[in-house]
């Protein structure tokens, strides 16, 4: 890409390891590629076969040499036309929560009458429950999760842009996994349009 222009963060070079334990990842967007693209042939051209890595991360190459850490590009969401990074929402939601008590976890865009809502799902480990489904709930004026949901809602109004703040917060009682105990964002998102 050009200098400035957003892509995805490739890592390469002879020291790299092979591929993943156990094929873990193997079904994920990032990893490794089977072959190098045909770029880096023109980058290095007397240079051997290499192993490149996807990171799945988002980055900016400047003019100084410099590369600048954009985010995920699995967190990257677009809504009404703005970019929302949801692990920056993230960040600055979890400053009102202890990390023993809750984590809020996924953020993505919902259809509620065909107006796309920024949801934030927040976890508090008080409301755990075992089974298989994921319990939702909406945190209302009366829940007694509010005081929370006020918190998060002034810090994210004195630090984010206003396109950056949750219209809509839901209570889970825990927070889906996958296979590498990564939080199953797709999971979580299609338990929330199902609600």
């Amino acid at each position: 890409v050009p200098l400035g222009a957003v892509g995805e963060i490739l890592i390469e070079g002879p020291h790299l390891a092979r591929g993943y334990l156990d094929g873990v990842a193997a079904k994920s967007d990032v990893g490794f590629l089977s072959r190098p693209p045909a770029w880096m042939h023109r980058i290095h051209p007397h240079r051997g076969p290499t192993r490149v890595y996807r990171s799945g991360d988002l980055g900016r190459y400047h003019a100084d040499g410099t590369v600048e850490h954009l985010g995920r590009k699995d967190t990257m969401l677009k809504l009404n036309g703005c970019r929302v990074e949801s692990s920056e929402v993230e960040c600055v939601l979890r400053r009102c929560l202890s990390d023993e008590d809750a984590v809020v976890d996924v953020l993505g865009t919902m259809r509620t009458d065909e107006e796309p809502v920024l949801a934030a799902f927040v976890y508090v480990r008080s409301e755990r429950k075992a089974g298989v489904n994921i319990g939702i709930q909406t945190i209302d004026e009366d829940h007694t999760e509010y005081p929370l949901v006020r918190g998060m809602r002034t810090i994210a109004e004195a630090q984010l842009p206003e396109h950056m703040i949750p219209s809509l917060f839901l209570l889970v009682d825990r927070i889906p996994r996958t296979k590498s105990n990564k939080t199953d964002r797709k999971r979580l998102h299609m338990y929330g349009q199902d609600f």
